[in-house]
């Protein structure tokens, strides 16, 4: 809140950086919309692979299942065996 009431007060105004999109030949060849999928930010398309790749591991590897066992319901998880470390 203060950085804010600083920049209304004192006047500052900052432009955001500006980031590179992908080349003109793939946004090119989209369906024309205004919003176009391909013509977005690489870490646009890393977010997306990051979801698909945090599912799998959480929902289908041993380590997933037991951290979100633990989650659930931890004295079940001790019960079987898996070791989790408590907080206060």
């Amino acid at each position: 809140m203060a950085g804010l009431l600083y920049k209304l007060v004192v006047g500052v105004t900052l432009t955001p950086p500006s980031i590179p999109t992908l080349s003109p030949v793939i946004s090119s060849t989209s369906i024309p919309s205004p919003i176009s999928i391909l013509n977005q930010n690489i870490l646009f398309y890393l977010a997306f692979a990051l979801v698909i790749i945090l599912d799998h591991i959480i929902f289908k590897s041993g380590w997933g299942v037991n951290f979100r066992s633990v989650g659930e319901n931890p004295k079940a998880a001790d019960t079987s065996g898996i070791k989790y470390i408590e907080s206060d």
